[in-house]
């Protein structure tokens, strides 16, 4: 094993011993509805809805995305998941893939120029979200909950705010709180500014709370409020 791979190794381990650390504070501080039936009934609602939304647009859209950008249409990447599980988060393309693999280049800067015009249209208005549907319906994701991170970023975001693994003890969301009342993360300090927003909706999550921040995302992108 080379030093490099060494290295990531020790990494891995020190991240999931501070998972494995979250799981016991989250043994006696769960909150019953984020594994419960009527969550995921709600997902899986939410979830068809969207995905119907997305046919009805994906011819449309993929070819703005293509005479903009070019191919692909759909832009994948790992993302850490429910108790820090990667799965492959997928959405609408709206940069260039030239450096998106760069893990410097992760955040999206504000007026980056890798976003095309297209691309950022369908910010504005969250289209660019709307495959994550597919990830809601298999599982993976919910329709509510704390944005997913970067694998690559997990180290310097647990060192940022040593409670971040908590987030992962819910299933990331389409949306979520902090997409409502808090800033976008153009780095890792800002993105380490949501855990509080993230904590206290794993707290009250509940279907009334899940409805009230969907509405208020629709509102928002009704407003071209997303970045």
């Amino acid at each position: 094993m080379s030093a490099e791979e060494l290295s990531e190794a020790r990494t891995n381990v020190s991240v999931d011993n501070e998972i494995h650390g979250a799981y016991a504070w989250h043994a006696g501080n769960a909150n019953s509805y984020l594994i419960s039936r009527r969550k995921r009934a709600l997902d899986l609602l939410f979830a068809v809805a969207g995905l119907v939304i997305m046919l009805v647009l994906i011819v449309p859209v993929s070819i703005v995305v293509v005479a903009s950008s070019g191919f692909p249409v759909f832009y994948r990447r790992d993302r850490l998941g429910l108790y820090g599980r990667k799965f492959v988060m997928v959405k609408f393309k709206t940069m260039s893939r030239s450096k998106n693999d760069d893990i410097n280049r992760l955040r999206t800067a504000k007026d980056d120029p890798r976003i095309s015009k297209v691309g950022r249209i369908l910010r504005k208005t969250y289209v660019d979200e709307l495959p994550q549907f597919w990830n809601v319906f298999k599982g993976e994701m919910s329709a509510v909950g704390p944005r997913p991170e970067f694998p690559e970023l997990a180290v310097e975001l647990r060192q940022i705010r040593t409670q971040f693994p908590k987030r992962l003890l819910g299933k990331p969301g389409v949306t979520g709180l902090a997409q409502i009342r808090y800033v976008y993360s153009h780095d890792n300090a800002h993105a380490a500014g949501r855990l509080p927003y993230d904590l206290e909706y794993l707290k009250k999550a509940s279907v009334r709370y899940d409805l009230w921040i969907v509405w208020r995302t629709i509102a928002k992108a009704l407003k071209f409020g997303g970045t």
